[in-house]
């Protein structure tokens, strides 16, 4: 009985290049063997193919183009590393162009192709980068280090960043609701090396969903959930962004009920602003509400029917009992206590739950998810192990956790940036002179004198102030 096997294969590409690989199997090595083996046709195929396309390209599309000679070059893939030989044109605009390295889509100095990179920022988003290095060594057979690791991330993560906010489509979403929710809150972030000197970035996140799913015991699912992050936006970038990824995902024309909660901030209260629902309820935070009274209120009396009557009789209900506590105990504490009543009182018409505001829908979900959403998405990998990010690389961690699942599919698509201008702008070009815009000004006596009766004075204070429009 034999104990080593022959095999010989036959390949052929594009019906000019032919070679034969040979190998011996051993029974006891099959799994080395094996291994070789496909190592060799990975390294065959992968080079003919590209020696191919060179020659198409010197044939038919370069014509006319001068050779300035060779260059090699390798790169790392899943499956491996493959090392290549490519022609260098001139182009009749002088500079020197590579045609097979744009065609298979490496950046200039990338070392990596952007599956592997895009393998390497998913399992950065679990773990740390020394983990992640040396499980992608692993996988493909080629040392990566720590800080490769970094710079994949910089560079996927602040593309992803960067087609988030610039995305924008004129295709509407498909889903259908009619009660759609929406949660949006901040979390900062500890900076090194900070070239303003802060010690902290927020990092902004959104989620949006339909329904909830159930589980087992208390785990309920987010279903047909959005997603969304952003750092070093505007507000109104920031509404912007949510309203063109919302008008993608949902049909917003069906929703006859938007549903936002958060923790009472400005920009979070504003974050749907933008979204076209005409009726929108706000919802306060319960989690916010509850560590609120628990600081302040905990020493003084018992909460459980202090929670069960805010929630279901609202804020007036509760006020007798609280307000006498303002002016009992030490300075510090009747602080709390009075910021904490002021807090409620703030926001006494988004106490409420949902489902005891008498709205006409048979069902209505329960707010107050987002906490556990960005502590899961964000605080877990930026915040629970001991990290401080350069500004850079949190933001580009951000978008990559936002992202995670496309990222280990492969599956997200890239929005191509529209420039606004024509006119490219560099700092060896002439800049071109910006039409200058004149601004008119002028002022409303009407508003200022103070006369409420007087025409048109809500539509112009409205106007001035804009916070207070409904």
């Amino acid at each position: 009985m034999t104990r080593t096997v022959s095999i010989s294969i036959t390949l052929e590409i594009a019906g000019k290049s032919k070679d034969v690989i040979h190998a011996e199997i051993q029974p006891d090595q099959i799994g080395e063997n094996l291994k070789k083996v496909t190592d060799q046709v990975f390294r065959s195929v992968g080079t003919g193919v590209i020696t191919y396309l060179d020659e198409e390209i010197r044939e038919h599309e370069a014509n006319g183009l001068k050779v300035l000679g060779t260059e090699s070059r390798e790169f790392t893939t899943i499956a491996g590393k493959l090392s290549y030989t490519r022609r260098i044109y001139r182009s009749k605009e002088g500079k020197r162009i590579k045609p097979v390295d744009e065609l298979l889509g490496l950046e200039k100095y990338s070392r990596r192709d952007k599956n592997l990179q895009e393998m390497n920022c998913a399992l950065a988003g679990r773990s740390n980068y020394r983990e992640t290095a040396a499980i992608s060594t692993m996988i493909t057979q080629k040392y990566i280090s720590p800080a490769t690791i970094s710079r994949d991330v910089k560079r996927v993560g602040l593309r992803l960043a960067e087609s988030d906010k610039n995305f924008y489509t004129e295709e509407k979403g498909t889903l259908k609701a009619n009660v759609l929710y929406g949660e949006s809150d901040g979390i900062f972030v500890r900076l090194q090396k900070d070239k303003a000197g802060k010690k902290a970035a927020e990092i902004r996140a959104a989620i949006t969903y339909t329904d909830k799913k159930w589980l087992s015991g208390n785990r309920k699912k987010l279903t047909n959930k959005m997603t969304l992050t952003a750092m070093d936006v505007s507000s109104l970038q920031w509404q912007e962004m949510v309203r063109n990824h919302m008008f993608a995902k949902y049909d917003l024309s069906t929703v006859k009920l938007m549903a936002v909660g958060g923790d009472g901030g400005s920009w979070v209260g504003s974050t749907f602003n933008l979204c076209g629902v005409s009726h929108i309820e706000r919802v306060l935070d319960p989690f916010h509400i509850k560590r609120a009274i628990r600081s302040a209120f905990s020493d003084a009396i018992d909460l459980s029917p202090v929670y069960d009557t805010l929630f279901h009789h609202g804020f007036s209900a509760v006020s007798d009992t609280l307000t006498p506590l303002v002016k009992k105990g030490k300075p510090s504490i009747r602080s709390a206590r009075l910021n904490c009543l002021r807090y409620l009182e703030n926001h006494q018409n988004e106490i409420l739950p949902l489902s005891e505001r008498g709205l006409p829908f048979d069902r209505l979900c329960s707010l107050g998810c987002m906490e556990s959403n960005i502590g899961k998405t964000i605080a877990l990998r930026m915040k629970t192990r001991g990290c401080s990010w350069s500004r850079s690389g949190a933001q580009a961690m951000s978008a990559i956790l936002c992202h995670l699942p496309e990222l280990f599919d492969h599956s997200f698509h890239y929005c191509d940036f529209k420039i606004l201008n024509d006119i490219i702008i560099s700092s060896h070009r002439r800049r071109h002179p910006q039409p200058q815009l004149q601004v008119h000004t002028a002022s409303f006596p009407i508003v200022s004198s103070g006369k409420a009766s007087a025409p048109y004075y809500s539509l112009f204070k409205g106007i001035i102030n804009g916070s207070e429009l409904p």
